[in-house]
């Protein structure tokens, strides 16, 4: 578990279907986060909706890398397929680009896509103690904070999202667009990275007469990971095959 600076509790709560490229992305992040933390004494605990399994036990299994912890849960074929595929990349996050051209939404999926939200929020409270902090990540886990306060979580719940967010005219062509974002007001705080995106997300919430929730918080790139990378990779086989001189095939 990650301690804030006064001494409480922060877990982490994030969704990936592709283990391969995010996991690894996470475990950096944590590596870069104990090296800067003198107050760092606890694994952060990520819970993370994982690859296809084939098995339908989908208790979360531990899975401890240097000061993270994640507790990995394999989703169904159906459940990646509508969950992942259809609602979130399928529906989200075009409207979230303004591409209401290329949007198709269907029953089933958003079926789907609250039932994974149920399934990751069920698996979620035992892990959780009274005093802990959640912040839950991205489009994939809209739901996800009101399904745990109906569980009864009583804890602070932040989520950021990592993509745009457009304004109500825009949002509104989503058939449970007015669901969804009563489930969103169960947060305390939603985190977006541009003023405009906090102003058209709030500008949802009162046309829907709910409070006010997002506020800007831009993030970038680590440049001290981007130049580590750079250092370790200058002999990488690519980059010598790069430097080697063209052969003319004539």
């Amino acid at each position: 578990m990650e301690r804030q600076p006064d001494g409480s509790p922060c877990r982490c709560f994030q969704s990936c279907s592709r283990p391969s490229r995010t996991q690894p992305a996470c475990r950096r992040a944590c590596r870069r986060r104990a090296r800067r933390r003198a107050w760092h004494r606890e694994p952060l605990v990520r819970l993370v909706g994982t690859h296809i399994g084939h098995s339908k036990d989908q208790t979360p299994k531990l899975d401890t890398h240097e000061s993270c912890t994640y507790a990995t849960i394999d989703l169904t074929r159906s459940e990646y397929e509508h969950f992942y595929e259809n609602f979130s990349n399928g529906l989200l996050w075009p409207l979230c680009h303004y591409r209401i051209g290329i949007i198709d939404y269907k029953r089933t999926d958003y079926k789907v896509y609250r039932e994974v939200n149920a399934l990751f929020a069920d698996q979620l409270v035992p892990l959780l103690r009274e005093d802990d902090t959640i912040w839950i990540h991205d489009y994939h886990l809209f739901p996800l904070g009101a399904k745990l306060r109906r569980r009864g979580v009583k804890a602070k719940i932040g989520f950021f999202l990592h993509i745009p967010f457009p304004p109500w005219s825009v949002t509104r062509v989503m058939p449970c667009a007015e669901e969804m974002l009563r489930e969103m007001a169960a947060y305390d705080l939603i985190g977006v990275q541009t003023a405009e995106d906090a102003n058209n997300m709030n500008g949802c919430f009162e046309a829907n007469n709910l409070p006010a929730r997002a506020a800007h918080f831009p993030i970038g790139i680590d440049p001290e990971e981007f130049g580590e990378q750079a250092v370790r990779n200058v002999m990488a086989e690519e980059v010598q095959r790069l430097h080697a001189p063209c052969v003319d095939a004539s």
